[in-house]
């Protein structure tokens, strides 16, 4: 069974998620479906079967409402439908005007807060722009990994957390980056309102609670959104 998409903008999406990908023979490979017809499609000769978009949605984790006629979310998770793509040089392919990149950066940064310098930058990702704009400055925003298991059940070792750096004021038990000792960490906070004090806590409960001096720690940015790896 073949679609009549009848969308000239078929062809412009589908080269999108080849470059995402790669390339035509990578997206070819993953899919499990000939180059020709991926060349084929790109050309926007052809209409493509049910087979075909079915094992372009499977391999792409895309769904099929956006790949047939571009309308709701690219994505299939419900908590990444909007979010996030991690690609080489996507900044030349994807819409500027609806994605907005993140630098995913490392564990450790300076004492001195806020934006990391660009030699701890390991990657980009891309976000919707009307849905991160919902949530604050895309410029004061960025990406790190969660590194062990105190902070379980709720971040797990492997995730990425995205942090609003701009957020520094304290809600309490809201989670955090923080800094203490040049080593950003990610804990929830607590205020101590009698000892002017605050309380670092670790979701998991192995983890003691520790109590801190203002002065003591930077706040690098509140943590507003994460995402997890479901295949390990």
């Amino acid at each position: 069974m073949k679609y009549k998409v009848n969308d000239p903008a078929l062809a412009k999406r589908i080269e999108m998620i080849v470059q995402i990908v790669g390339n035509r023979n990578k997206l070819a490979r993953l899919a499990n479906i000939s180059s020709p017809t991926i060349k084929k499609l790109l050309s926007g000769r052809a209409d493509p079967t049910r087979t075909t978009l079915l094992a372009l949605s499977k391999a792409t984790g895309i769904l099929l409402s956006w790949l047939i006629a571009g309308e709701g979310p690219m994505y299939e998770s419900e908590r990444q439908k909007e979010v996030m793509i991690v690609a080489e040089n996507m900044e030349k392919y994807l819409p500027q005007d609806e994605f907005v990149l993140i630098p995913v950066v490392q564990g450790r940064i300076s004492a001195g807060g806020g934006l990391v310098p660009d030699n701890a930058v390991e990657s980009m990702c891309a976000f919707k722009r009307t849905w991160i704009a919902r949530r604050g400055d895309p410029a004061q925003m960025s990406m790190i990994k969660v590194r062990g298991d105190s902070m379980a059940p709720t971040l797990l070792d492997g995730d990425v957390v995205l942090v609003n750096h701009a957020e520094k004021d304290i809600f309490d038990g809201s989670i955090y980056a923080i800094v203490i000792d040049d080593e950003i960490l990610i804990k929830r906070i607590h205020k101590d309102y009698k000892a002017s004090l605050l309380k670092i806590k670790s979701d998991n409960s192995e983890y003691e609670t520790f109590t801190i001096e203002y002065d003591k720690i930077i706040i690098n940015g509140m943590v507003i959104w994460y995402a997890r790896d479901l295949t390990h």
